[in-house]
């Protein structure tokens, strides 16, 4: 299946050498775009060839697995600190 997808051309110096950015949003908009000193210089269209079988599912599964074990470190982590600070607080009640 064949996609179009329309973005924005812009253009910058940066360290004295010219860059040009394909934009998926039209930055002219925004204050931001004028102080990074992003100049418009024209809209484009391009045309893609997307497998007529793609299906993101797979991929989207993959990313939320990695992004539950990250959420699962970061529980262990926490849980780890706390175990520290509580047996801490033990520790100081035995000494009394």
């Amino acid at each position: 299946m064949k996609i179009e997808l329309k973005g924005f051309v812009f253009c910058r110096t940066s360290g004295g050498k010219v860059e040009f950015e394909l934009m998926p949003w039209d930055c002219r908009t925004w204050d931001a775009s004028l102080a990074d000193g992003r100049i418009f210089v024209k809209e484009h269209t391009t045309t893609v060839e997307v497998p007529d079988d793609f299906d993101p599912r797979p991929q989207q599964v993959a990313a939320l697995e990695a992004e539950k074990q990250k959420a699962r470190a970061e529980f262990q982590k926490r849980i780890t600190e706390i175990d520290r600070q509580i047996q801490s607080l033990l520790a100081i009640e035995g000494a009394a």
